[in-house]
């Protein structure tokens, strides 16, 4: 699984290149999310490979993005500037990852991940 933040300077990579790239290189899912809402539409985009090419996700009717890639059973879903991931197993479809405000990411648990800064 492989998710880019884009910009007006890496959305052509991030649109045309990377993709080549990645399906050769076999990673079964791409995500692309602007935080700006600039640069694409709609600003979260996913894709599952499917031989050696990339099939669009369909949003769910919220607009978010399923992903069974990492056997998690996550949802993407943009929540204003923001990517929120959230289990599928979850009824209440909580957070999975939430943002504390000092630049870290915890895990639903309260541990820290360990590639949180």
């Amino acid at each position: 699984m492989v998710i880019e933040t884009t910009s007006k300077k890496t959305r052509r990579k991030d649109t045309v290149d990377k993709p080549e790239l990645y399906a050769r290189l076999g990673v079964q899912e791409y995500f692309l999310f602007d935080p700006t809402q600039d640069y694409l539409e709609p600003p979260l985009q996913g894709h599952w490979l499917v031989g050696d090419r990339y099939v669009r996700i369909e949003p769910d009717s919220g607009g978010g993005l399923e992903s069974y890639e990492l056997e998690l059973g996550l949802r993407l879903v943009m929540v204003e500037d923001r990517l929120r991931f959230h289990r599928l197993d979850s009824l209440a479809r909580s957070p999975f990852l939430n943002h504390q405000g000092d630049g870290a990411y915890h895990h639903r648990a309260g541990r820290q991940l360990p590639w949180s800064a």
